[in-house]
């Protein structure tokens, strides 16, 4: 039984020295840094005696060759490789650690640049006279390139901008060496830039000579292209490599853009030839992005901030242009108002470009909006530009009306003239039963044509012209009277771009004759331009100017040109000499469509001509509408406004006087 027990302690025993030997020793591993070709790297690692009770001694350690981890046909020899301290290490006391640095000398050799290395390194020992279990762990350097071309890169490219048949245009990029040691017998490799364009007009371009390169020095390098004559607008290059021998030590994106002449004796500062990087006038396009989609007779928001980095306060002018690369043709254009901008600052310049509602555009093609920003007046002495480029795309459903046009733009009363529409389906669905509808009621027309069918855009039949004759009463007043266009489809709604105006002047004749003298001086002004969708009533701010000596008594009514709104009857008022402001309840009709609508103000002064003023109104959805507190539901809240600040302020009156009247007692 003894002899049992003893065996079963030895074996015991046999056990936890193993267990012991096993779990002895630990490893903790930092990689040394990145490095490149010829520089020395280090790192460490940490090893820690773990089991109470022996000491470890006679520490070695050990590491294989590094091998590439993407290409493992290269390697870095084991024999670059050092340890300090170096191997053996006699001693580990228990529960104490000790720390080994490595370091890597890498090889001069330019092929192991791009990519990880990684060996295997080995710990071995003993304890209480039993080797240990080998400690392993992986061991990593990371070998880059001893080259950087400064700023630009795959994803940020040097531009190089001009127009077509423009030579010695440059810019420049710096290449600097972040080794260790010089680099010479540098070139750059141009096989993948693309520079002709399918006529084969070509670019050519070169740089400046490369020379070797120390450590830590750097080279600036100009690149120099001409442009063909009848070269194709389009942004050209492509990848440029920074080689040494068959090695591609860094590369970057060269991008040659063609583009129309945009400033007229292109970008400059203070007179001189410039570039849009370093011109004075910087330019940041908020609105449109790049990518942004627009369709015809769209308003594209234009926002762009200016800064002006001269030494003088400049007037400045924002120009958006439309452009089809593809046609070379430009589209349309819209530009700011005029703006000083003292040197140092910037300015944020806000507009809309209306695209027209007709276009032939393709939406195969590619468009740019310009922004070209200039010196107002001294376009030849600051001139800068950007782009974004822009998708042109259709709704399913859009007829237009490309133009109406009277034939006779003025006529007498009792004349008849024809009216032309010509109209064009610019969307992608073929249109059936569509008509056209001229509408003036002050003249009593109401002409419909018959019900047509369209092709979608692009094919033969995408458009037609219709034409309508229309008599002017014998009785119509002399003045300009607005003629509503509308294009309805087979749901008998307004198309959202079929809606258009002309006017129609009729002049000699009237049923009061005109007497020089027999009119007063008057003029008429709306405050209102935007009235709401849907909302029952419009609540019209007029400002009427007498600008006679005394007061002028008569009527006042409203007509609508179409039936959008319930005409306002005769009122009878009294003008003061100066302005009077007015204010009339309209009545707009529950199915009225957002867009431009027209109404007529009718002045009939006892004893003088009737005078008559046609104006605009903008009907949007509430979340469209701007906020004038003077108009419409903004006039509500400026006196519900107006009403708690009277309220306060009794409030702040009343407590003064009760607590003044505590006070004294």
């Amino acid at each position: 039984m003894n002899k049992k027990i003893m065996l079963s302690g030895i074996f015991l025993a046999l056990v936890l020295l193993s267990i012991n030997s096993a779990f002895a020793l630990t490893a903790t591993n930092t990689d040394p840094t990145v490095g490149t070709p010829g520089a020395t790297v280090n790192g460490s690692f940490i090893l820690t005696d773990n089991v109470v009770g022996n000491n470890v001694t006679a520490i070695s350690y050990s590491i294989s060759n590094l091998v590439g981890v993407t290409d493992a046909t290269k390697n870095i020899s084991s024999t670059v490789v050092s340890f300090n301290p170096v191997s053996p290490i006699a001693t580990l006391v228990d529960s104490t650690s000790t720390t080994v640095t490595t370091s890597v000398v890498i090889p001069n050799d330019l092929t192991l640049i791009g990519q990880t290395y990684q060996g295997t390194v080995t710990v071995n020992g003993t304890e209480g006279g039993a080797a240990i279990t080998p400690v392993t762990f992986a061991l990593s350097v990371v070998v880059n390139s001893p080259l950087e071309v400064q700023t630009y890169s795959t994803s940020n490219p040097l531009e190089i901008v001009g127009e077509e048949g423009q030579t010695g245009l440059t810019n420049t990029f710096i290449l600097k060496n972040i080794g260790t040691v010089a680099l010479s017998g540098l070139t750059l490799n141009t096989s993948a830039l693309d520079l002709t364009d399918s006529e084969s007009d070509a670019i050519t371009l070169s740089f400046s000579t490369l020379s070797t390169l120390n450590a830590g020095a750097t080279q600036t390098i100009t690149a120099t292209v001409n442009y063909a004559q009848d070269l194709d607008l389009d942004t050209y290059g492509g990848i440029v490599k920074v080689m040494s021998g068959t090695n591609v030590l860094d590369t970057f994106d060269l991008d040659l853009k063609v583009f129309p002449e945009i400033c007229e004796d292109g970008i400059t500062s203070d007179g001189d030839a410039s570039s849009r990087s370093t011109a004075d006038l910087d330019i940041n396009i908020k609105e449109p992005d790049t990518g942004d989609d627009f369709k015809a007779g769209d308003s594209i928001n234009v926002d762009v901030k200016v800064e002006n980095d001269g030494d003088d306060d400049l007037d400045v002018v924002v120009e958006a242009i439309l452009y089809d690369l593809d046609e070379d043709e430009e589209i349309t254009t819209a530009e700011s108002d005029s703006e000083e901008i003292k040197d140092g600052n910037s300015e944020t310049f806000e507009f809309e470009l209306e695209v027209p509602k007709s276009t032939d555009l393709d939406v195969d093609n590619r468009y740019v909006m310009f922004i070209k920003v200039y010196e107002d007046g001294d376009e030849d002495q600051n001139c800068n530009f950007d782009s974004v480029n822009l998708d042109f795309k259709r709704d399913k459903n859009d007829v237009v009306v490309d133009e109406v046009e009277a034939v006779l733009s003025t006529v007498k009363p009792g004349e008849s003239v024809d009216i032309r529409i010509d109209i064009q389906n610019e969307g992608t669905k073929n249109q059936e039963d569509v008509y056209v509808k001229l509408i003036n009621t002050e003249l009593g027309i109401n002409k419909v044509s018959t019900k047509f069918d369209l092709d979608k855009a692009g094919d033969s039949d995408d458009d037609i012209v219709k034409r309508f004759t229309v008599e002017v009463p014998t009785d119509a007043v002399e003045k300009d009277y607005l003629l509503e266009v509308a294009i309805y489809d087979d749901d008998d709604d307004v198309y959202d771009n079929g809606q258009e105006f002309v006017t129609l002047t009729v002049k000699n004749g009237g049923t009061t004759p005109v007497i020089p003298g027999n009119k007063v001086s008057l003029n008429v002004a709306s405050n209102v331009k935007e009235i709401e969708a849907g909302a029952e009533r419009a609540n019209l701010h007029f400002v009427f100017t007498n600008n006679e000596a005394s007061d002028v008594s008569g009527t006042i009514s409203i007509s609508t040109v179409g039936d959008w709104a319930e005409p306002i009857l005769a009122q009878t008022v009294n003008l003061h000499p100066g302005e009077n402001n007015l204010y009339f309840d309209l009545k707009v009709k529950d199915d009225v469509s957002e867009g431009m609508h027209s109404a007529t103000v009718s002045v009939k002064p006892t004893e003088y001509d009737e005078q008559s003023f046609s104006f605009n109104f903008d009907v949007k959805s509430k979340e469209g509408l701007g906020l004038d507190i003077f108009s419409g539901k903004g006039s509500t809240l400026f006196w519900i406004i107006g009403d708690i600040v009277l309220i306060v302020v009794a409030l702040f009156f009343i407590k003064a006087i009760f607590f003044g009247r505590k006070l004294n007692q």
